[in-house]
Order: C-alpha cells, then sequence, then structure tokens
C-alpha cells in the first residue's frame, strides 16, 4: 500500500468511533474473527510512523498479530 493510500486508511480508521481503548491504541473495527487497532502514538513518542496500524485475527482461541 503506497503512503497516500496508508494516510487516507488512517483518517478513515480515526475518524470512526473507539470501541475499545488499550494502553496506546484504540479500537476501531472488531469483528468475531478480526480486531483492528490504531496506535495513538506518533514518532515524537519514538514509533518508526505516526499512529500505526494493527491488525490480530482468532486463531484457535488467541489472538494474533498480522
Amino acid at each position: 500500500m503506497n503512503n497516500s493510500n496508508t494516510n487516507a486508511l488512517k483518517t478513515v480508521l480515526n475518524s470512526m468511533p473507539t470501541l475499545s481503548a488499550g494502553q496506546a491504541d484504540d479500537l476501531k473495527i472488531q469483528t468475531p474473527q478480526f480486531k483492528v487497532w490504531v496506535s495513538r502514538l506518533t514518532v515524537e513518542d519514538g514509533t518508526i510512523e505516526n499512529h500505526a496500524i494493527s491488525i490480530e485475527y482468532l486463531d484457535d482461541g488467541v489472538w494474533r498479530s498480522i
């Protein structure tokens, strides 16, 4: 995914309501099999990108990151 598509996706996800807030991430999408999180951290906090997107899937009862 190119940078402009990634930024567009982050804009859409950030505009969605937060379903749950973790220590540094906001849960934006949750289905029985997947979760999509958006980090609240930025490069100023020491991460490699602003508002990184994390996707998890349920694998035999355990949530795993993609």
